[in-house]
């Protein structure tokens, strides 16, 4: 009898934290795909670490719906992605900060919610949220990224 691969879904899973969390995983025998925005050096480096790098944009309802088409549902789903931005309140324009809430806010709350419909139906699943310090204790010139 063979057993089925894990499946983990990192968002923002290329580089840094993210691809720290995939890289875990893959390390624990999960196939594992990492979520990435537009980097492709980082995505291809991955790949050639055996993550399943898949572009997607996750504050983009329709990208997310397509990336959980491509993965299933996965057992485990690490919402990291995340952008950050270096400016004072006042000059931070309104583009900006809906930047800001559209990736770290909205697309953990779109991947989770595809997740959720496949982990529900399945009884099990986990998610985690990646957030920052910033978010706790707020950071100086980063008040629209700690919001």
């Amino acid at each position: 009898m063979t057993s089925v691969k894990k499946i983990a879904l990192v968002t923002g899973g290329t580089r840094g934290i993210g691809l720290a969390v995939s890289l875990a995983f893959a390390g624990l025998g999960f196939d594992v795909f990492a979520a990435y925005s537009a980097d492709e050096e980082s995505a291809e480096k991955a790949r050639e670490q055996g993550i399943n790098a898949v572009r997607a944009d996750v504050s983009d309802e329709g990208a997310v719906k397509a990336l959980f088409a491509r993965t299933g549902t996965p057992d485990v789903l690490v919402n990291n992605a995340g952008v950050a931005l270096f400016r004072q309140i006042q000059d931070t324009t309104a583009a900006e900060w809906d930047r800001l809430f559209a990736v770290n806010v909205r697309g953990a709350f779109l991947c989770a919610r595809e997740a959720a419909k496949g982990m529900i139906s399945r009884k099990s699943g986990l998610i985690v949220n990646i957030s920052s310090v910033w978010g706790e204790e707020g950071g100086s010139c980063e008040s629209a990224y700690s919001a």
